[in-house]
């Protein structure tokens, strides 16, 4: 039995469709407005809201459903005039992290099930608590023991804190991979435990010469991790 670290975005899975397109249709089929007729003003409101900004972090899934609850209601009283907007924010808030947003890419299923036959698999990522939701409706919850997401761990992934953190809740067995689209995220790791390493380039921009790391466009199969060693 072997341990083995994912990241998601961008290695397993991607976004099929904008988070701010996503909402606009949320807020339109609860407000019963076209989202045409919205969609400006709600451009304007995330400016002044901030609601994308990746810097606002949250410390459980808690908190950040009473701040998206408060984000929606703002918008459809102060900016629509809808007199229910409270009660309406709460339901576009709950739809919000209820709606599949992202897919996995073409190889990622199969091989998540070789992999789980003799690994047991954590997902590491950076993100909000919400994070665990996507990963969740993906159906990964049945191929992982756990998930790791940064707002909760307290440290981003290009930070050894985090895996610091992550290595004092679980039982490593075996030998330990790694496999991430940031460079910066597998040296931290590295850092603070000896693990095989496969940076994924799935778009093709990084310039191999002089990496360390085996570089790959696609999920490898297990079988290959294991003729590696």
């Amino acid at each position: 039995m072997n341990t083995l670290f994912l990241d998601f975005a961008e290695t397993l899975g991607y976004r099929n469709i904008s988070e701010f397109e996503s909402d606009l249709k949320i807020i339109s089929k609860y407000a019963e407005l076209d989202p045409g007729l919205i969609s400006k003003k709600y451009k304007g409101y995330l400016r002044i809201s901030q609601f994308y900004d990746r810097s606002l972090s949250f410390k459980d899934f808690k908190a950040e459903l009473e701040f998206t609850t408060k984000h929606f209601s703002r918008f459809l009283t102060k900016e629509l005039d809808i007199p229910n907007g409270e009660f309406i924010g709460e339901k576009i808030a709950t739809d919000k992290y209820q709606t599949l947003t992202h897919s996995f890419f073409p190889e990622v299923g199969d091989a998540l099930t070789h992999y789980a036959k003799d690994s047991q698999i954590y997902i590491l990522s950076d993100g909000r608590p919400s994070r665990r939701n996507t990963l969740d409706l993906l159906g990964l919850n049945q191929f992982c023991k756990g998930y790791f997401i940064s707002d909760e761990v307290g440290f981003v992934k290009s930070d050894t804190g985090f895996y610091n953190k992550v290595l004092q809740k679980i039982g490593i067995k075996g030998k330990v991979y790694f496999i991430d689209d940031a460079i910066d995220n597998l040296n931290a790791f590295c850092k603070v435990l000896r693990v095989e390493c496969i940076l994924m380039d799935r778009k093709h921009l990084l310039d191999k010469k002089g990496l360390k790391y085996l570089v790959l466009d696609s999920l490898p199969s297990l079988l290959y991790l294991n003729e590696r060693n």
